[in-house]
């Protein structure tokens, strides 16, 4: 992945997630190049001390399918098609003042196209659309489908500083839903090793060592996210994940359409990346979550009224990466 496109995933991931793992608040995709990839990336409790309040482990996962359809020197275009989940481990959730009944298991599914105007090396102009659904019952109400638009633009870059631009309508993003959202900000090249990008609502710090030792930090409106890597040679990985991070979906029964389900936790884990073969990726995590509620909302950390706490408890997790 070329350094345009690092910057792309990690704009748009400030826009709508902040999460190691499956995207909580519905991210939309970066253009993809190269070859067709499947991913699928689920995270389950080890549930080390099954209670009443936990029928069964929470879990949260992702797949991901990841097609480009158009490349030549100037233009790229791609389609993406995702499935995410989350299950609480319960089934007699209620939120909001009216104290709603909350379906065990929350899903966002979209599906939409990418294209990307490259001017030259660092410069370039791309736009997003896709088609989503965020709920317990997803495509079955109209009030809990969207169509979901971005721009995002990366200027020349002048002396290690570079502009970027983004538009984004969304109908759950956690903050200042259903309007049309600016983001604006630079990013730095201070030296060879640190780079940092600031703007408004965002800040994003990152570190990369000639030994291999890589790390991010990144705040953004909807939490905390850091990552830190080690390569230990071409086919391995160390790795680790930690942040606070927010998840947020539509669901059938609320009163209200602007409301919203949230669900916060407090993350870290540890592990590794290994290349199986050409063709297939595997990774492999351990690690722990704690503080974790799920309440009723328009914005996250904002509850509109008690939240509920789901156990604290330590998790596996297994990515894996098909390249087609």
């Amino acid at each position: 992945m070329n350094r345009l496109n690092i910057l792309c995933t990690f704009f748009l991931t400030v826009v709508f997630a902040t999460s190691a793992l499956a995207a909580p608040l519905g991210t939309i995709p970066t253009v993809d190049e190269g070859r067709m990839r499947f991913i699928i990336d689920v995270r389950s409790d080890l549930w080390v001390r099954p209670s009443l309040d936990k029928q069964e482990p929470v879990r949260i996962y992702e797949n991901e399918l990841k097609v480009p359809l158009y490349k030549n020197e100037n233009w790229v275009a791609s389609f993406n098609a995702q499935f995410d989940g989350l299950s609480f481990g319960r089934t007699d959730l209620r939120v909001g003042p009216e104290q709603v009944a909350l379906g065990s298991s929350l899903r966002t599914q979209s599906a939409g196209v990418g294209l990307r105007r490259q001017f030259d090396e660092n410069s370039s102009l791309s736009g997003f659309i896709s088609y989503r659904s965020a709920s317990d019952e997803p495509f079955k109400n109209p009030r809990d489908q969207w169509v979901e638009i971005s721009f995002l633009y990366f200027s020349k870059k002048h002396d290690g500083l570079q502009l970027v631009a983004l538009s984004n309508q969304s109908y759950n993003r956690g903050f200042n839903n259903g309007q049309w959202f600016p983001f604006v900000g630079t990013h730095i090249d201070v030296n060879s090793e640190f780079s940092y990008s600031i703007g408004l609502p965002f800040l994003r710090l990152a570190w990369q060592k000639e030994s291999g030792l890589s790390s991010v930090i990144l705040f953004s409106p909807t939490g905390v996210n850091g990552f830190l890597s080690q390569t230990v040679n071409e086919n391995f990985v160390f790795m680790s994940h930690f942040g606070l991070a927010v998840y947020s979906f539509l669901h059938s029964n609320r009163v209200r359409s602007e409301d919203r389900v949230f669900y916060e936790e407090k993350f870290a884990d540890v592990g590794f990346k290994y290349i199986l073969t050409p063709d297939t990726d595997i990774g492999l995590s351990v690690g722990g979550s704690v503080d974790r509620f799920v309440y009723s909302g328009e914005t996250a950390f904002a509850p509109d009224s008690d939240r509920n706490h789901l156990t604290n408890d330590f998790y596996g997790r297994l990515i894996l990466e098909f390249h087609l």
